[in-house]
C-alpha cells in the first residue's frame, strides 16, 4: 500500500506507543512487529494503539486503509473473550464513524470474526497439522455499494 501512496495504519487494542503495551495487548495479534522491513523503516509509525483510531475519526484524518484488532479481552474469541464485548467494540465503532457523514458516506468496513471453527457446517478436511483452516464470517458494513472515487476502508478482527 505504501508503494502505491495508499495510506494505512493497523491499529491494535493495548498497544500503546509500542514500548509499554497494556496486559490486555495481544503481540502475536499485532502480526506486522514480526517484520524487520516494519519494524526498522519509517513503517513502524503505522502501528497505532486503537485509542489513535479514535482520535483519527475524531479529527477526520482516518487513512485509506485501517485495520483494527480490539484489545484482547474485547476480541471475541471463544477461548479468553466475551463475545458481548466484541460486538460492543464494532457496534461502538461503526457508531463512530456513522457519526462523521463525510466519512461514512466514503467507507466500507469489513468485520471478520473468529468463532473458534463453530461457524462450519460441515467436516473440514484437514490437510496438514493445522487443517485447512475454518471459515471464517465477514460482514461488510457500508452505506452504498455503488462505486465511489474515493473510499475508506477499516478491517475490524477479532483474532489474528
Amino acid at each position: 500500500m505504501t508503494a502505491q501512496k495508499v495510506s494505512w495504519e493497523y491499529y491494535s487494542g493495548g498497544r500503546g506507543d509500542g514500548t509499554s503495551p497494556t496486559a490486555d495487548y495481544c503481540g502475536i495479534c499485532d502480526p506486522l512487529t514480526g517484520f524487520t522491513s516494519i519494524m526498522t523503516t519509517d513503517l513502524k509509525k503505522n502501528l497505532k494503539d486503537v485509542n489513535d483510531l479514535y482520535a483519527d475519526i475524531a479529527a477526520g484524518t482516518v487513512p485509506s486503509v485501517a485495520f483494527v484488532r480490539p484489545l484482547e479481552r474485547m476480541a471475541g474469541h471463544p477461548a479468553n473473550a466475551k463475545l458481548a464485548l466484541y460486538e460492543n467494540f464494532v457496534t461502538n465503532l461503526v457508531n463512530m464513524v456513522h457519526d462523521h457523514s463525510d466519512l461514512w458516506n466514503t467507507t466500507a468496513i469489513l468485520i471478520t470474526y473468529d468463532e473458534g471453527g463453530y461457524y462450519d457446517s460441515g467436516y473440514v478436511q484437514p490437510v496438514d497439522f493445522f487443517g485447512d483452516g475454518t471459515r471464517i464470517p465477514l460482514i461488510v458494513v457500508s452505506p452504498t455499494s455503488r462505486k465511489a472515487s474515493s473510499i475508506t476502508l477499516i478491517t475490524i478482527m477479532s483474532r489474528c
